[in-house]
């Protein structure tokens, strides 16, 4: 990761923590000097990741590892920074994956604690009773 400037220093941005937002080396690349001004209604910026709602701009098809357009912004945003590149939507599938993994093992885990309990209740229940 590195520290980029969302309003360039070429576009009189300034160093103010408010201006810094931590970029991969590539989208900072890809951004460059891009920064296409301060009006939020405007379909041709880049998104601020900690001041603009990015889930309304686009969403995780999490199937494909593909980011989704949900608005024009959004699709901007994807295109300018090549968000849709082949390693970084492999790495959203690889998260994906690893995200189901852990859940159905969780899952797995509580089942097997559930049975664990009915074994015992019922291994108790014949000790009492025989």
């Amino acid at each position: 990761m590195t520290v980029d400037h969302y309003q360039p220093l070429s576009a009189q941005g300034t160093d103010d923590l408010e201006n810094l937002v931590y970029a991969c080396f590539r989208c900072n690349l890809y951004k460059g000097d891009f920064w296409g001004g301060n009006h939020p209604e405007s379909q041709a910026r880049v998104l601020h990741p900690r001041q603009d709602r990015l889930e309304i701009h686009f969403t995780l098809d999490s199937f494909s590892g593909l980011l989704v357009a949900i608005t024009s912004l959004g699709g901007f945003h994807i295109a300018l920074q090549h968000l849709n590149r082949e390693a970084l939507v492999f790495r959203r599938r690889e998260e994906v994956t690893q995200l189901a993994y852990q859940t159905l093992l969780e899952e797995m885990i509580v089942r097997q604690q559930e049975l664990l309990q009915l074994y015992e209740e019922r291994l108790r229940f014949l000790e009492e009773n025989l």
